[in-house]
């Protein structure tokens, strides 16, 4: 049984996405013609129709970048901060500079304009943000990405995210099978069948896609971690032989039915852990650090939040996590964007499709997106969007320097 390829799916997926971008465009006018009818049939019950009240414009922010000595800016720096200030980006000026600090130091793989599309996609340079997924900081890194790039600062790590983060990944394969499940209780012809089979292929090709990267937290975690991780994912590989044998030995409705059952509710089960330890991660995390915050500039850590970020930011790394530096953050976001980028070339993907798909494995993460490639995943709306969201953002903040280039240009050539 051949498990190792992905076949002509990753053309398939890339082409998905450009049809999804054209169904986003035209929902508009779907939705537009929809209401009309809607109105219409109103009208003819003798309703009286309502005036259409017209959306209130909100313009953009005027932005004007000062002069930071603690974070200097160059003639282009300075363009592409007043540019994102006007995509309602917190501290823009301060944003671009720590990201082009970082680009120059480590000889960046990807442009500037690429790193700050990423910044600007995650959180708008709110740069103590953290979310429910336990991802911190400018960039938005997890632990176990942090980890993964070899960076050595202080880390909050707790009981509650290193259980969240082995239901998370654990869950994955038991999803799988109840998809592949579906598909055969849905019709058991041939092709339907032959489909199942080429899902299930991948599922064993997928099954321990991210272990290696959860292991990094076993210096975080309770004894008997690493055990846990390879015991669960022994479990599922049984489950997953199971379902292969119920196929060839043509298993009845019944006897599929009960196997989906019980994988969907495992499915929920470790679901339901991992959202529960996560939000009980992301409620621990900033606990502390609003203690910290209140301790170092009383009154209330949400106006530091907001006005003090950069100030606070170094303390937060020292005291309480490196993730809440804005030079650290920036330095992981060269090195992370690199390792997508790898990865994305390791799927196959050309020159065209390289950016989107670094950008969507920044946010989705290999295991889903490779998952969303063979089929076992049918859409990724999040991940879709930031692929769309990410190039168009790059694209805005190229065309700034371009046209500012172009006068002198001109100039040059006697134009």
């Amino acid at each position: 049984m051949d498990r190792t390829s992905c076949g002509g799916a990753v053309k398939a997926f890339v082409a998905g996405c450009s049809v999804a971008a054209v169904v986003l465009t035209a929902l508009p006018s779907l939705a537009a013609t929809s209401s009309g009818k809607k109105r219409e049939a109103t009208a003819r019950k003798g309703t009286a129709k309502k005036s259409p009240v017209a959306k209130k414009k909100i313009s953009p922010p005027s932005v004007v970048i000062p002069d930071d000595p603690e974070y200097p800016l160059d003639k282009e720096g300075r363009l592409l901060a007043t540019e994102l200030g006007g995509l309602w980006t917190r501290d823009p000026g301060r944003l671009v500079s720590v990201l082009q600090s970082a680009a120059k130091e480590q000889e960046a793989a990807v442009p500037l304009t690429l790193m700050l599309a990423i910044a600007h996609a995650e959180t708008n340079g709110r740069i103590l943000l953290v979310s429910e997924a336990g991802a911190v900081g400018l960039a938005q890194a997890t632990p176990i990405a942090y980890l993964e790039e070899r960076l050595e600062g202080r880390l909050y790590v707790t009981e509650s995210y290193v259980t969240g983060a082995w239901a998370y990944f654990l869950k994955k394969p038991l999803n799988d099978a109840e998809r592949v499940t579906k598909m055969l209780l849905d019709s058991a012809d041939a092709r339907q069948t032959a489909r199942a089979k080429e899902l299930l292929h991948a599922a064993f090709r997928y099954r321990s896609e991210g272990l290696a990267e959860l292991e990094l937290l076993e210096p975080y975690a309770a004894a008997g971690f690493v055990e846990k991780v390879r015991r669960t994912d022994t479990e599922n590989r049984e489950m997953l032989e199971q379902l292969e044998n119920m196929i060839e030995a043509n298993a009845s409705r019944d006897e599929l039915q009960a196997f989906h059952d019980a994988a969907q509710k495992r499915y929920r089960e470790l679901r339901d852990i991992q959202r529960a330890s996560w939000k009980r991660y992301q409620e621990e995390l900033m606990a502390e650090r609003d203690n910290l915050l209140r301790k170092t500039y009383g009154g209330d850590p949400a106006v530091v939040i907001k006005t003090r970020a950069y100030e606070a930011s170094e303390m937060l790394a020292r005291e309480l996590d490196d993730r809440f530096s804005p030079r650290s953050m920036a330095s992981f976001l060269v090195r992370h964007l690199h390792t997508k980028l790898e990865e994305a070339r390791a799927l196959g993907f050309g020159e065209s499709d390289l950016e989107r798909m670094t950008a969507g494995l920044y946010n989705g993460g290999a295991h889903n997106v490779k998952r969303m490639i063979a089929g076992l995943i049918g859409n990724l709306p999040e991940t879709q969007n930031y692929m769309r969201k990410v190039p168009a953002t790059r694209q805005r903040l190229d065309r700034v320097l371009a046209d500012a280039q172009t006068p002198a240009a001109a100039r040059q050539t006697g134009s």
